[in-house]
């Protein structure tokens, strides 16, 4: 017998053991289960200031906006222009996101309220946000202000839209909109909407502002209030920079010796960003705008040089040649043969720089060396327009007139900056075909890359 109930009462012991075991092990598991409850809640804590940092590392430095200021413009796309109303701050807590379809897209965000009210006991606030349209879904204008009305409607049914206004204004595309809610569920007051949605190309920012209160007695006085602020609120408009072009300038030059000193007119290579001499890469080395003249050195020398006469220049009446391509560059059409002579010894306006002469330079083909019967060097062909550019002025009636620098204009620039050349006697006179053929082989092609802005 006593054996028996000493059997029932270790049974008894041993249950009671067992059941406690199950229970520390199930707390243990409890505790164990919150631990890594607590950790996820952590990793996900940090994971989202992480990718906080990274959007506004991404977006740039929203403004800090004092009482009664304007916000500084932002450096990011389209910065909005807010006036804050006088004694308003921007609090620390934000509202719920006034279109929370695109939260993903929306790159800053603020929120205000007068000075001494909190979020939570709040009278009236103004709160912004913009968002980045780009691979944004179905982001627009219209769209924005549907989800807004619907949120409006949804926290009140009895709202009456007051006023909606859709225009074109300097920044951007733009909606205004009132709503007045008699009464809010629940509340003893109602409350006053209204929104201004402005769109742009890249952008779009929402700017609210609510009150709440008994709206029968402030409706007039808020609208009257508000359509003064809200027209100030703007996306500030940068300067049209308009679109940036490397686009193509063509023209010609000489070579005057066989060192590699290409010759060539300084208004056709001014504000070049790339330049090549008959494919070859150069170097400026002196540029003289005032003569009209730029020399450069080309790292491959020339088969051929020019040649200046030694002795007496090129005299009134003397015949002049070059030979011209119809198309700048483009060597593979025949190339013509154009002559002419030497009808005054002043250029335009009486430049003793230049002479007159009868060649009919086609345009394009400026920088070509003019010869005389023996093949020297007489001066740089200009085009009409080009000589108009030099001069920075419109120049009389062209008539039957062309302009050239003369060689001796040429030699000074030369001598000046120490660059040799050669000189003959030119008593050899060639058909004007022979002696264009010889500022042929001098001519270099010169490709001029410049910057070109188009407005958009």
């Amino acid at each position: 017998m006593q054996r028996t109930a000493f059997a029932t009462a270790l049974i008894v012991l041993v249950c009671i053991l067992m059941q406690r075991a199950d229970v520390a092990l199930a707390d243990a598991a409890a505790d164990a289960r919150e631990k890594r409850q607590r950790l996820e809640w952590l990793r996900l804590k940090n994971k989202r200031q992480k990718a906080e940092e990274v959007k506004q590392r991404s977006s740039g430095p929203r403004s800090r906006t004092g009482r009664g200021s304007s916000s500084p413009p932002s450096e990011s796309e389209d910065p909005l222009i807010l006036n804050l109303p006088p004694g308003w701050v921007k609090a620390e807590a934000e509202m719920n996101a006034a279109l929370a379809e695109w939260l993903a897209n929306r790159v800053e965000a603020a929120y205000y309220l007068p000075e001494g009210q909190t979020g939570i006991s709040w009278r009236e606030y103004i709160q912004t946000e913009k968002f980045q349209k780009t691979h944004a879904k179905g982001l627009s204008l219209d769209r924005a202000y549907r989800i807004w009305k619907q949120k409006i409607l949804s926290g009140c049914p009895d709202s009456l839209e007051i006023r909606n206004k859709k225009e074109r204004q300097e920044g951007g595309s733009v909606i205004e909109s009132y709503y007045a809610c008699p009464k809010l569920p629940g509340r003893d007051y109602g409350s006053v909407s209204m929104i201004k949605i402005i769109e742009t190309e890249k952008t779009l920012h929402a700017i609210i502002r609510e009150w709440r209160g008994v709206v029968s007695a402030r409706i007039d006085r808020l609208i009257k209030e508000w359509n003064g602020w809200f027209k100030q609120v703007r996306v500030e408009k940068k300067p049209d920079t308009g679109k940036s072009l490397n686009v193509p300038a063509k023209g010609y030059g000489f070579s005057v010796n066989k060192e590699g000193h290409v010759l060539t007119y300084h208004t056709l290579v001014k504000d070049c960003r790339r330049l090549r001499f008959s494919k070859a890469e150069g170097e400026l080395v002196a540029g003289d705008p005032e003569r009209n003249l730029a020399l450069f050195k080309v790292k491959e020398g020339p088969k051929a040089a020019g040649l200046f006469r030694k002795g007496t220049e090129a005299r009134l009446g003397d015949t002049v040649a070059l030979t011209g391509f119809p198309i700048a560059g483009v060597d593979v059409q025949a190339p013509i043969v154009l002559a002419g002579a030497i009808s005054a010894l002043v250029g335009p306006g009486g430049d003793p720089r230049y002479f007159t002469h009868n060649v009919p330079v086609p345009q394009g083909n400026s920088g070509l060396a003019l010869v005389d019967l023996a093949g020297t060097i007489a001066g740089m062909a200009l085009a009409y327009g080009d000589v108009q550019a030099t001069k920075g002025r419109p120049l009389s009636s062209k008539g039957n007139k062309d302009y050239a620098i003369k060689a001796r204009t040429i030699r000074k620039f030369l001598e000046e900056h120490g660059v040799a050349y050669k000189t003959a006697p030119g008593r050899k006179k060639f058909h004007p075909a022979r002696a264009a053929g010889k500022a042929r082989k001098i001519a270099v092609f010169v490709e001029c890359w410049k910057k070109l802005t188009i407005k958009n």
